[in-house]
Formats: C-alpha cells, structure tokens, sequence
C-alpha cells in the first residue's frame, strides 16, 4: 500500500513538473513573439544597434530620478556593452502591470525610436520577456547612477 501511494504522489509531481515546463515554454513563445521594440528581439543577441543611426543611451535610477548619458567614449562603451550582451536564458513573464523600477537604460535614434529596458545585475527586461546575463552584467550602468 505504501508503495502504492509513493508511486501516485512521485506521477503527481512528475505531472507538476512537465506541466509547468510546458507553461513557461509556451509564455515565453508566446511573449517572445508580442515583443514590439525598435531595438531589441527576443534572440540570444538581443541588440545589433547601429552605431550611425544611435543618438543617445541613458541610464535612469527609478528611485531618485537621476539620469547618466553616455557621451563620446563612454557613448562607445555602452553601444558596445548592449551590443555585446548575450542571453543565457529567455523567460516569459505573465502580463501584469507593476509599478517602479530600480534602474534603466534608454536608447534613442535619429528617427525617434525610443527604447526603455529595465535592468537589474545580470538581467534586462523588455516589455513582458525578462533577458539572464552573466552575473553583474549591467552592473557598471548602474554605477553611473547609484549613490557612493
């Protein structure tokens, strides 16, 4: 009997577990492909920003309002840093309205395209897809704005 029942509750949590694979498979898909940015896609490489056509990259902290624009090298720098940066996971998130961020990055073009991308250590956020980097990937953006 009791090996009965250890068979029944490891097929339920065996259940449990393909179901929600299945489900983050599916709203990653299915937030990956709502995914309407000028600058980003939901790819392993999610920037390939032209350096001629971008006009400004900013870094924003969401508690205190202060903005960094990256200027001349440091323009250079950043264009390159979220050019360089590679996903190593692409998750979906459900679509449900939260209210402040910490930190984030802006990205502008001569054609107007604005983009904004919440960014924590290692993780940047484009409308519901949430893009895992390395550990303190975008840590040395929000150095630009974090208190001493």
């Amino acid at each position: 009997m009791k090996h009965k029942k250890l068979v029944i509750f490891l097929a339920v949590i065996i259940a449990l577990i393909a179901a929600y694979w299945i489900f983050s498979l599916v709203l990653t898909s299915k937030m990956s492909a709502k995914m309407d940015d000028p600058f980003a896609s939901a790819e392993k490489q999610v920037f390939s920003l032209d350096p001629e056509n971008i006009t400004s990259i900013a870094v924003q902290n969401g508690s205190t309002g202060e903005i960094y624009e990256f200027k001349d090298a440091e323009f250079t720098w950043a264009l390159e840093k979220l050019n360089g940066f590679r996903a190593k996971k692409i998750v979906g998130l459900l679509p449900i309205e939260t209210s402040g961020w910490s930190y984030r990055i802006i990205v502008e073009d001569d054609d107007g395209n604005f983009g904004s991308y919440y960014i924590e250590d290692n993780l940047l956020r484009c409308d519901f897809v949430a893009f895992y980097g390395a550990d303190d990937e975008f840590s040395e953006f929000i150095a630009y704005v974090s208190l001493p």
